[in-house]
């Protein structure tokens, strides 16, 4: 596996349809959504309303502004708590840190860890959920 140099920049217009389109793809598997039958369009609904409250933040090689590697959408909440929303690694660049990457530039002080929606991978979620909170309650109060 070749390790892939990344810079972190904020989301731009642009990258929204990557965005969009990952993470409405990634949930379409997970029980119930696998039985809605207009899931993509209330499910792009509701991620575009999370992307206008939240902060996007990209990895992308290094130089390479247009070549995403990785992404993190997240909020604060009440200060005391990251939420993360959704993060994402396209298959070539996984195992190499960049999600960690933008969770520590988004959060320096270390501040405890919500998220929000699950991980399509049954592994990824039970290592989630054993250093995380999932609370996808705090959608209705963001």
């Amino acid at each position: 596996m070749i390790e892939i140099e990344t810079e972190i920049r904020m989301a731009e217009l642009s990258d929204h349809p990557l965005i969009l389109n990952s993470w409405v793809s990634q949930l379409r598997n997970i029980f119930p959504n696998n039985h809605a039958l207009d899931y993509r369009s209330k499910q792009s609904d509701k991620i575009k309303s999370i992307l206008s409250k939240s902060i996007t933040l990209i990895a992308n090689v290094e130089g390479m502004p247009d070549q995403i590697c990785s992404f993190l959408t997240y909020s604060s909440f009440m200060h005391k708590n990251l939420v993360i929303h959704y993060a994402y690694t396209k298959y070539d660049g996984r195992q190499q840190g960049h999600v960690s990457k933008l969770i520590r530039f988004a959060c320096p002080e270390r501040l405890p860890i919500i998220f929000t929606h699950p991980a399509s991978n049954t592994n990824t979620m039970k290592y989630l959920c054993s250093k995380y909170i999932f609370d996808p309650s705090i959608l209705e109060i963001i």
